[in-house]
């Protein structure tokens, strides 16, 4: 992911506790394989939204450099319009065939 992706995403951390359910995308991002069953089940269990929020934070940022494109359509697909603009995203998107935009690279490193 590139790096003003990853700041933007932090800088945005307290917004997208407070208005993000990680579990509405996962299956998503697992679909477009930006995150593994492991990495989800580990996100999972977090016992506060927040915690898990920044743990799915902490876990794109790393991730290849399709992730944040992927989590931002993700966005937009469950409705999540104030979120969507506030990471940048515009209502008439013309991403990259889908073919480019969900090919990623798996993190190095591993989460447990």
């Amino acid at each position: 992911m590139e790096e003003a992706h990853q700041k933007l995403l932090k800088r945005n951390l307290p917004r997208l506790g407070e208005e993000l359910d990680p579990s509405l995308i996962f299956n998503s991002l697992i679909a477009n394989d930006i995150l593994s069953y492991q990495e989800v089940e580990n996100i999972s269990s977090k016992t506060v939204r927040g915690a898990q929020v920044r743990e799915l934070v902490r876990t794109l940022t790393c991730k290849g450099p399709d992730a944040f494109d992927v989590f931002l359509q993700a966005l937009k697909e469950l409705k999540l319009k104030e979120l969507f603009k506030l990471l940048g995203g515009k209502d008439d998107d013309s991403a990259s065939s889908q073919g480019e935009l969900f090919s990623t690279k798996a993190c190095i490193t591993e989460h447990n």
